[in-house]
């Protein structure tokens, strides 16, 4: 489906019912491999950019039709995306014809966008560790008793008294 069409039956709401006119099933939800898939869509991009080419690119991808926000709702695409748009040629003309430009341009704006996310990972953990920090320490929590060793679980087989009755 060209992205006018695509974007012309979006506009119309046709791409959510069927011929017979009953609501079609909603798509899956963005999982973890949708996400990566569209990402690895966007590294791999040359030309224009916009949200409908995607949407279109992504519905002849994974078969699935997602909105704009749906897309820009997850942080790892919408870095992607943005990052992708600010590297798009400021004349209009397409991206350099070498395919090894190409691939080494995809590479390096999937690596930024996979540096980005896994900053934004740590500095999650940094500010947990401080929420951490701060609750043991009004809970007058010493480090030696945060750095305790975890117990050991006992796995062997419980038997009740009755079980040895019966087995007698």
């Amino acid at each position: 489906m060209s992205p006018d069409r695509y974007a012309k039956r979006a506009a119309k709401g046709l791409l959510a019912r069927t011929k017979q006119g009953r609501r079609r099933k909603r798509s899956p939800n963005l999982g973890n491999a949708a996400v990566s898939k569209i990402v690895a869509v966007l590294g791999n991009w040359s030309g224009k950019l916009t949200w409908e080419l995607l949407l279109a690119r992504v519905y002849k991808e994974l078969g699935a039709t997602y909105t704009r926000q749906s897309l820009a709702g997850h942080d790892s695409i919408a870095l992607a995306f943005r990052k992708r748009k600010r590297i798009e040629p400021e004349d209009g003309g397409d991206f350099p014809e070498s395919p090894e430009l190409k691939a080494a341009l995809a590479k390096i704006v999937s690596l930024e966008v996979e540096v980005e996310r896994l900053n934004a990972v740590v500095s999650g953990y940094k500010e947990e560790r401080v929420r951490w920090i701060y609750n043991a320490s009004i809970r007058n929590l010493t480090e030696p008793q945060l750095n305790q060793e975890i117990p050991a679980v006992d796995r062997r087989q419980t038997r009740r008294a009755d079980d040895k009755a019966r087995r007698s």
